[in-house]
């Protein structure tokens, strides 16, 4: 074993480990066996340059960072210019909850009370969350958010037929387990893996 192999798997199996990811979670998102991972953190073999390039993305590190040796725990350094996806969205969500509060007090001025304006600001919110998240983050765990956004698209569809019609569209609700039960199907599709490396 030479030592950049050394370096490489310590890094991803300590970046591994404080992102409190198991190999196989790993290896799912590179679409590769947990034992290629199990091998890498060894130092019995080195991934790809491509797979490497996105174990970097999905760490947030960069290349240099995961060849060089480290000692102790010292926190990753980002990569230069880079921006942090996490604070993007936190200020995103922030952004529409505060443009919700802000059509909510207007109207209240105006002496309506749309508390409905908060159901239909969580529906957008987890739109954006969705479109975010698939960007940055590849799609992982992205059926978390649309069994989210199944929810909330239903109770946005419910409150406004029961505030503006004055109709209990309670049969509504009826829906939502098969859609739940669909998405939860589809999170079981899973890509077949590559050979071990």
């Amino acid at each position: 074993m030479d030592q950049l192999s050394i370096n490489i798997g310590n890094n991803i199996a300590r970046l591994r480990t404080d992102a409190k990811m198991t190999q196989l979670e790993l290896a799912e998102a590179l679409n590769y066996s947990d034992k290629s991972v199990s091998k890498w953190e060894r130092g019995e073999a080195t991934p790809d340059i491509q797979t490497l390039k996105s174990l970097c993305d999905i760490f947030d590190v960069s290349v240099d960072y995961m060849l060089e040796q480290h000692e102790g725990r010292n926190t990753p350094y980002h990569k230069k210019g880079e921006v942090s996806t996490r604070a993007i969205t936190v200020i995103t969500l922030l952004g529409i909850a505060t443009f919700a509060l802000v059509v909510f007090v207007v109207l209240w001025i105006c002496n309506i009370l749309a508390w409905i304006t908060f159901i239909y600001a969580i529906t957008v919110e987890l739109i954006t969350f969705l479109v975010l998240h698939s960007i940055w983050n590849e799609g992982k765990y992205n059926y978390y958010i649309i069994g989210a956004l199944i929810f909330s698209i239903f109770t946005s569809v419910y409150f406004t037929f029961y505030v503006f019609v004055g109709f209990n569209l309670w049969q509504i609700w009826i829906l939502v387990i098969p859609a739940w039960l669909i998405v939860f199907l589809c999170s079981k599709i899973k890509r077949k893996p590559h050979k071990e490396a």
